[in-house]
């Protein structure tokens, strides 16, 4: 793998997971991927949690339900995810919302958050051609620096840690939140 991480197992005190929060584009997918790869652990998407169950994609829950129906469905998810050993667990971005996801996320996690600055996400959303069903219509730039400025310190309060992915590579990311958390667990 070009991206790969040379490291040792992370040891994490009694918690045996990581958790990846932030906002979306922020890397939580890209980066969970290649972290559960090289320190061989499992990876769970919480989306893809919701999707599975409900045999929906995330913006046709949206569509049906709203976003009160979605996020019913993110909190089983990520009760699922926490209930996991050795698992990096990829978020999605409006996890932070309901402290049930993060208290649940704590007793089993180190939860890191994958900063990125609002420009960065606009041009990752619009170069992978993302639908966020929170990003609909016009005036893209202005919704995502109205939801980073009410996500973000939600983010900063429940992480144990915060990795800035905004120039930052997949690989150079995970190999940063390797090495802070050991930091963080050796100090």
């Amino acid at each position: 793998m070009g991206n790969a991480v040379t490291a040792s197992r992370v040891k994490i005190g009694k918690k045996s997971n990581i958790a990846l929060i932030g906002f979306m584009c922020a890397g939580k997918t890209s980066v969970g991927r290649l972290l559960a790869a090289s320190l061989g652990k499992k990876f769970i998407d919480t989306d893809n949690v919701i999707e599975k169950t409900a045999y929906k994609t995330i913006s046709e829950i949206f569509d049906s339900e709203g976003e009160i129906g979605f996020r019913a469905k993110e909190i089983e998810a990520v009760k699922k995810a926490s209930e996991a050993r050795d698992a990096v667990i990829s978020c999605g971005g409006g996890v932070v919302y309901n402290k049930i996801n993060t208290d649940r996320l704590k007793t089993s996690s180190y939860i890191v958050f994958l900063k990125v600055s609002p420009k960065a996400v606009l041009e990752r959303a619009e170069r992978d051609g993302i639908d966020r069903p929170l990003l609909r219509g016009k005036g893209k730039m202005a919704a995502i620096k109205k939801l980073i400025a009410l996500r973000e310190p939600l983010y900063t309060a429940y992480s144990d840690l915060t990795v800035d992915t905004t120039n930052a590579g997949i690989g150079e990311a995970a190999k940063a939140v390797i090495s802070k958390i050991k930091n963080q667990v050796t100090r």
